[in-house]
Formats: C-alpha cells, sequence, structure tokens
C-alpha cells in the first residue's frame, strides 16, 4: 500500500513501531509516538505521515527503537523521541518531541541510535556513546542511566560503526573489529559470555 501524503523521498528509515522518510527540503514520520519519536512537538500516534519539526536541511536519518535522529547539512546531528535513559545526548532525561542537537567535539561521520543508547562514529575516527549503559554499552567502563556523550575507550581509526540492542561493534582502519556491551550470548566475540564494559577485539 503507498504511504499517503509522501511524494518521491529519497531515504526511509525505521525504528521499532515508527517510520520516517527524508524528502527534498523536509522529513515526515509517522506510526507510535508515545516517546515523541515522530518529532511534530506532540506524543500523540498517527497513522498518517507529519512533518518533522525545522528538517529543511536534513541530510540523512537514522532511526531505531523510539528515537529518530537527522543529520544537517553543516554535518551536527539532531534527534528526537524517547529520552528516560538520556538516549538524546542532549544532557538531560526529558522525551523530544522536537529535533535537539547533539553536541559532540568534533563532526559527526555517520550516528547509530539502538535501543536506549546511540553511538557515533566522529570524523576523527573516534566513537561516543551516550544513554544507557546497565549493560556497558557505553563501553567507557561505566554502567549506569543517562550517561551524557562519553568517548568509547581505547578505540581510535575506526571507519565503520554498528550497533545492536545492547550491544556494538567498531571495524579499525587495520581491519580489527572491537565489540562491547551485552556478552550473555557470546555476541562480543572474544569467547566468553561475559559482559564487556570496554571495548574488546573479535577472535578469529
Amino acid at each position: 500500500m503507498l504511504v499517503q501524503g509522501i511524494p518521491a523521498s529519497v531515504e526511509v528509515e525505521c525504528g521499532d513501531h515508527h517510520a520516517c522518510a527524508r524528502l527534498p527540503g523536509a522529513t515526515f514520520c509517522w506510526g507510535y509516538n508515545q516517546g515523541g519519536q515522530l518529532g511534530n512537538g506532540t506524543m500523540t500516534n498517527s497513522f498518517l505521515p507529519l512533518r518533522v519539526a525545522g528538517t529543511q536541511s536534513f541530510t540523512t536519518l537514522s532511526a531505531a527503537g523510539w528515537n529518530t535522529c537527522g543529520s544537517d547539512t553543516d554535518g551536527s546531528w539532531w534527534c528526537w523521541g524517547k529520552n528516560s535513559s538520556g538516549e538524546i545526548g542532549d544532557g538531560t532525561r526529558t522525551n523530544r518531541t522536537t529535533p535537539v542537537r547533539v553536541v559532540l567535539p568534533a563532526p559527526v561521520r555517520s550516528l547509530r541510535p539502538g535501543g536506549t543508547r546511540t553511538c557515533a562514529l566522529l570524523t576523527d575516527g573516534t566513537v561516543w556513546c551516550w544513554g544507557s549503559g546497565e549493560r556497558g554499552q557505553i563501553g567507557n567502563g561505566m554502567l549506569g542511566e543517562g550517561v551524557p556523550p562519553s568517548r568509547v575507550t581505547a578505540l581510535s581509526n575506526i571507519v565503520e560503526l554498528a550497533v545492536g540492542g545492547y550491544f556494538a561493534c567498531a571495524l579499525s582502519d587495520r581491519a580489527d573489529i572491537s565489540c562491547w556491551g551485552w556478552n550473555d550470548q557470546g555476541q562480543c566475540g572474544d569467547g566468553t559470555v561475559v559482559d564487556r564494559p570496554l571495548p574488546v577485539r573479535v577472535q578469529w
């Protein structure tokens, strides 16, 4: 079935129960909105696409869980939606129904929401995460909720980032992979089932 109210879109992203489409000059979202992930200033669900506030210059989108993020033409990233664990990255734990800017020390190459936290690969090759870290998924050795943007320890020269629900992995320019976070099924690839609050190298 054709989504109503969306002409030719250039990008589509889906979270757990919502979807967003980027058009030239605007972004629209629809679906579940109890965290504000539709970005239109309300927490009311919508069966039809609604325009995200202030998105005229977004160049790419990223969505997961109850959150959505978009990059601006100047390399900044803006996020909105559920923020009870600090996953928006604005230093609060207040849900955001319109986009707010994520403040990071360098421009962002890619940003990946995931579960109750978000991670970003910066242009300087470092990785930063924020939000919920109860399984070590922030990657700085600390556990807890509401963690502000923090650099993932001992990672540099990273060229690609992948984020799961409670763990993440990064590929370096040396072609090695490091992972951190929840490891109950061995998802960090280090041969153990012990949670990893710091990155460990995947063992081949």
